[in-house]
């Protein structure tokens, strides 16, 4: 498809829109239940589910860890499947109007199956993109007494600034967010001083395949945003690739999402080969450079040859020998009052004592260069 057929396509809203495909990906890979989402609105708790779907294994999940301890409380993220309702484009393009019309909602029969699994309705709350801030507080602080045992919403609705951390066991994600930092907020829920748990769980939900591209986009955007934090100021160049960071745990679960484990292996060994040969280059360079520098210091130490030979040749040794004899003790003279002192420092002080001495300083001073009378 050329851009200007998907720009076409987008506009119109025809199926074959990479946004309406990629939707079509994400919420099948949350419940495929949504693709019928107008058939099944209203029959939250009753329509039939695959057992190994999301929506079952976090019920089971969710309802074993409610059952260990009174205190076990947990938080569900998700960016899709809350809201019971939808909104559409109709009419021609150009004179299009929004249309509100009534889904199935993953939350909800997931809320229906937890209170059937024996959790009071009254534990379980959902936070939404309408609750006020006055709310989300009051939930947080029901959620710090276990008061409420089991809190539902999206990254926006729980992430910063809600502190529901005090007895918080487990984090579950039903899908993944597009930002690092926005799995990180997720985290923090839990992770994080004043949890009374020494252990907290998190729970990663996968589609195989379906989720591949999800993690797959927040494994490039992970490793970059880091590769930007440790660069220095004078690179120019990061590179992006996805699943280069060989500890990211954002990385194995694409590989897991991707349904091929090979994937985290295969980068992994990319990773060492490409460390291997960074190894090679520093040393073949390396070596480079101690040969240059084994030239410049030859090449120095031949300059110095010559120039000392010249220096020997125009008897700057002898001169350097006469100058030093000259300037020796027993060179030093002393006139006091017209009167010749004796020879050495010493006896001249002796001797001049009890009056003021006019000290004269006799250096003797040589030819640069030596004159011939003085070779």
């Amino acid at each position: 498809m050329t851009s200007k057929a998907r720009k076409e396509a987008m506009l119109a809203g025809l199926p074959e829109s990479p946004i309406i495909t990629e939707g079509l990906a994400n919420k099948a890979s949350l419940d495929v239940r949504l693709l019928d989402g107008e058939k099944l609105a209203g029959q939250e708790g009753r329509a039939e589910d695959d057992p190994n779907s999301k929506a079952s294994r976090l019920v089971r999940n969710v309802a074993d860890l409610y059952r260990s301890h009174p205190e076990a409380n947990q938080v569900i993220f998700t960016e899709l499947g809350i809201s019971t309702t939808a909104t559409r484009k109709v009419g021609p393009v150009g004179a299009r109007m929004d249309q509100r019309y009534k889904v199935f909602s993953t939350i909800q029969d997931v809320v229906a199956r937890l209170v059937e699994q024996g959790i009071p309705r009254d534990q379980i709350a959902l936070v939404d993109g309408s609750t006020s801030k006055e709310k989300r507080k009051e939930v947080a602080d029901r959620m710090n007494r276990s008061e409420i045992r089991v809190v539902i919403g999206s990254t926006a609705s729980l992430g910063v600034g809600v502190n529901m951390q005090r007895n918080l066991r487990a984090m579950h994600h039903l899908d993944a967010p597009w930002m690092p930092g926005d799995l990180e907020q997720r985290n923090g829920r839990g992770h994080r001083q004043c949890n009374q748990w020494n252990t907290v769980l998190e729970y990663r939900y996968l589609t195989d395949r379906l989720d591949g591209r999800r993690w797959q986009v927040l494994a490039v955007k992970d490793r970059f945003i880091k590769a930007f934090l440790r660069s220095k100021g004078d690179e120019r160049v990061i590179e992006g690739e996805a699943a280069a960071e060989e500890q990211s745990d954002i990385l194995q679960t694409f590989a897991e999402a991707a349904g091929d484990p090979r994937i985290l292996i295969r980068e992994k060994l990319r990773k060492k080969i490409e460390g291997l040969q960074s190894r090679e280059r520093l040393h073949s360079r390396g070596i480079a450079d101690s040969q240059s520098k084994i030239r410049s210091i030859s090449n120095r130490a031949d300059r110095n040859e010559v120039v000392l030979s010249k220096i020997e040749k125009a008897g700057a040794v002898d001169a350097v020998d006469t100058l030093v004899a000259m300037n020796a003790g027993k060179g030093f003279s002393m006139d006091v009052d017209g009167r010749a002192m004796p020879t050495g420092r010493k006896r001249a002080r002796r001797s001049g004592s009890g009056s003021r001495p006019t000290c004269v300083l006799v250096m003797a001073r040589s030819e640069w260069p030596p004159s011939a009378s003085s070779r």
